[in-house]
């Protein structure tokens, strides 16, 4: 019941927090949509795919939310939220870094059939923390190219890194 909760704040967190902004002077200000390919270092996760919003609120201060759901394997499920802040540097170069953290939210589940015995399965979920950096480049036609290395700190310590492409949605 407590995972529940919880995964109800934190949803209820980031969808507050991406819906934030509101109209104001802040230049090429825009939502992003898109999918993104990630690998985390431990081996319960490896590969993933998954989707991301980002959303600029305020000259230089976005707020970020993803969802991704990872392969590790033969009976084994792993997915993660995280709701994040980016500050982005300002650099005029053609690329836009941007550091950050936030909050991840972390579900693995295991599922077992022993043969005479049954099936067995057990999962577990935790609330960790995000430190992040990454950059994006926004190609002539508004699409936007993103890497990003998050380093989770939880009782499941670990470096994610992903890249994706968003479209933008507004402005």
């Amino acid at each position: 019941m407590r995972t529940r909760s919880t995964f109800g704040a934190l949803a209820s967190a980031g969808a507050l927090f991406l819906a934030l902004g509101t109209p104001s002077d802040v230049e090429a200000q825009q939502l992003h949509l898109g999918g993104q390919a990630s690998y985390g270092t431990e081996s319960y996760s490896e590969l993933g795919v998954g989707a991301f919003g980002t959303y600029l609120f305020a000259e230089n201060i976005a707020g970020a939310g993803s969802f991704n759901y990872h392969f590790p394997g033969d009976n084994i499920s792993f997915w993660d939220f995280n709701a994040n802040v980016h500050y982005r540097f300002d650099i005029d170069a053609g690329i836009t870094p941007y550091a950050g953290g936030g909050l991840n939210y972390s579900n693995i589940s295991v599922d077992v059939d022993v043969p005479g015995a049954g099936a067995f399965g057990a999962s577990s979920s935790e609330v960790g923390l995000n430190v992040l950096g990454g950059a994006f480049t926004d190609l002539d036609n508004g699409i936007r190219i993103f890497g990003e290395g998050r380093f989770v700190i939880s009782d499941a310590d670990q470096l994610v890194l992903s890249v994706g492409l968003g479209i933008p949605l507004g402005e």
